[in-house]
């Protein structure tokens, strides 16, 4: 499969679930916003779930597939086309060659990925095919795709995308899969708050501020990236006001500057940080931090070490039942 870029929209980028065991040389894991999506995704067209994707910031792309190809979108809820004909996301699709792919400016969320059976062409450095823009490093050269770029397939096929092609029979320009996810697989993203465990240096702020983390909204703010979002609310005052040694932080960090907002990292942040480290998203709703965009409101929901451990092996455990039934489906 060949994918011709028409319309390359705010920000696309290939991206695989990153580049691990690095960050001790200061190289930033990077990888999927929403890692949960790309992983789905890629079990939907019987890929190995890590691999590379292509990740759609917004809306406002346009492609053209230049052979035939099974493909899934995951992500944000947006309204996607192909040929003018709605198709579904969260859903194994059948495109046939020379047809036009919408993302139109209509969506709830911020990211949509697209997997494709067999993977996409673009060589791995650091063991990653993720795009690291600030190093310039990874994807495709480098840098966001733009307008005229020509992705092949990998055509790295296993034996459970080739069942799946094999069942589709397509007489008009896409045919959609006619299994399903349940829709309890995807439902967690409606959840209307991101829970949370206390930071290094919850202690550092006074009772006021702590009070405040819990039970007022904050916003997303436009001085947000793919390294971290500014949040903005109400400032977080600090009781001690000694300076922090540089210490480790993560994809889920959130941090409080000396002007008393919060940043909270994502996945191309740096991988340590000199700033106070009020709280530490829970891995489970990462998610729904890719999910927001520049203007968004959420709050915030305190769980233990404990509970978010457990949350975690329970949506490791749903990822794999989840590979078993698509295997198990077409063995």
């Amino acid at each position: 499969m060949s994918l011709r870029i028409i319309k390359q929209g705010l920000l696309t980028t290939i991206q695989d679930l990153g580049r691990w065991n690095y960050q001790a040389i200061g190289m930033p894991v990077g990888g999927a916003m929403d890692e949960y999506a790309l992983r789905v995704g890629n079990l939907l067209v019987g890929n190995d779930e890590k691999e590379a994707c292509i990740e759609f910031t917004m809306a406002g792309a346009q492609m053209y597939v230049e052979e035939d190809a099974v493909i899934a979108f995951t992500g944000a809820v947006v309204r996607i086309s192909v040929n003018e004909q709605p198709v579904p996301y969260w859903r194994a699709l059948f495109v046939k060659a020379y047809r036009l792919i919408v993302l139109h400016p209509d969506f709830t969320g911020c990211r949509t990925y697209l997997s494709v059976a067999g993977g996409f062409d673009c060589a791995e450095v650091m063991h990653s095919k993720s795009t690291n823009l600030q190093a310039r490093l990874g994807g495709w050269h480098g840098r966001a795709l733009q307008a005229n770029d020509l992705i092949s397939q990998a055509y790295k096929q296993t034996p459970v995308n080739q069942k799946i092609r094999s069942e589709f029979h397509c007489t008009d320009d896409v045919a959609i899969a006619h299994w399903s996810l349940s829709p309890l697989t995807y439902e967690f993203y409606r959840q209307p708050f991101i829970r949370v465990v206390k930071g290094h240096e919850w202690d550092w702020f006074d009772e006021y501020s702590q009070e405040k983390f819990f039970n007022e909204s904050f916003r997303v703010s436009n001085q947000s990236n793919r390294m971290g979002y500014r949040l903005e609310g109400t400032p977080m005052n600090r009781r001690r006001k000694e300076d922090l040694i540089s210490t480790a932080v993560t994809k889920g960090t959130i941090q409080v500057t000396p002007d008393q907002n919060m940043f909270l990292l994502m996945s191309d942040a740096q991988t340590t940080g000199g700033y106070p480290r009020i709280a530490q998203i829970s891995i489970v709703d990462l998610p729904l931090c890719a999910q927001l965009k520049p203007g968004d409101s959420t709050r915030f929901k305190e769980m233990s070490m404990t509970e978010a451990e457990q949350l975690y092996l329970d949506r490791e455990k749903e990822l794999e039942q989840l590979k078993d039934t698509i295997g198990l489906r077409f063995a």
